[in-house]
């Protein structure tokens, strides 16, 4: 893949499409960059500040110190701190060409990644989920493959996928493929 990346970027036209997604088309392939929201970010370094004021406060008022308490105490907060890095530094990138499609989060380490061999790839699914929690709805996107045997296999999916982001996605992938798009509702 990564000679198929070079190779893209060599002879390959970009498009910046609605929505901060980045559409690269090349030769040898199609690369979709998609950043990673950073209001998202903010409020869980907000969160981060909180808990790690908190666990100094607790923690100076006990008048033992070492110990595995003091550590399990640290680690929400440091999980909390590095997810926040993610939403800052991490893009997902959607790259497709003649053989694969792969999906990767990076620059950091992130969950989530998928290989799927072309072959496997007969059509695109797209779904709107809404989630009710407090009052509030929100909708979160899914973008599936639908495999040759009609089974579905998550591609992407996110709370912070506006429309306009899942349909640049969507549309090309599909030109790209040469695949037919459905779309459902949750």
């Amino acid at each position: 893949m990564a000679n198929a990346r070079r190779q893209i970027s060599e002879r390959s036209s970009y498009e910046h499409t609605h929505d901060g997604i980045q559409v690269e088309r090349g030769g040898q392939g199609l690369r979709i960059t998609r950043s990673w929201s950073r209001g998202a970010g903010y409020a869980m370094l907000a969160w981060t500040v909180v808990w790690f004021g908190l666990v100094a406060f607790f923690l100076s008022l006990s008048h033992q110190s070492g110990g595995w308490f003091e550590l399990l105490a640290l680690l929400p907060g440091m999980a909390m701190a590095y997810a926040a890095m993610t939403r800052f530094f991490n893009h997902t990138l959607i790259e497709a060409d003649r053989s694969r499609l792969v999906v990767r989060h990076e620059p950091l380490p992130w969950p989530g990644g998928k290989r799927f061999a072309r072959r496997d790839v007969r059509g695109l699914h797209v779904e709107v989920r809404r989630i009710h929690a407090k009052g509030n709805s929100v909708d979160e996107r899914w973008i599936f493959i639908v495999r040759p045997d009609g089974r579905k296999a998550t591609l992407v999916k996110g709370l912070e996928m506006s429309e306009l982001q899942m349909n640049s996605i969507v549309a090309a992938l599909s030109e790209y493929l040469g695949v037919t798009v459905t779309a459902g509702r949750d």
